[in-house]
């Protein structure tokens, strides 16, 4: 599915503490819950960028300038894995 489609596009790395869940979605997607394969979840909300020194472990939704997409990230708890991801609203 592409981001136009408002499905994530996800790119998750091993499980394991710290394991990266990054994806593309639609410009106006708000909220993107992430969910890890032991159940727990995670809803990423889009914020102001702010002076652009986030946290690098705070879940966020990021504009590209001039990219089609936006982007979220989320890194996995310790010992869990990615199982999917979707646009809330």
């Amino acid at each position: 599915m592409t981001a136009r489609q408002g499905r994530p596009g996800v790119f998750a790395g091993p499980s394991g503490r710290g394991s990266p869940a990054v994806g593309q979605v639609a410009p106006a997607a708000q909220e993107v819950r992430v969910t890890w394969t032991d159940g727990t979840f995670v809803d990423i909300r889009r914020r102001g960028d702010g002076d652009g020194k986030a946290d690098p472990g705070e879940p966020r939704i990021v504009e590209v300038k001039g990219a089609e997409a936006s982007w979220f990230v989320a890194l996995a708890p310790e010992g869990v894995g990615f199982r999917s991801a979707e646009v809330r609203r």
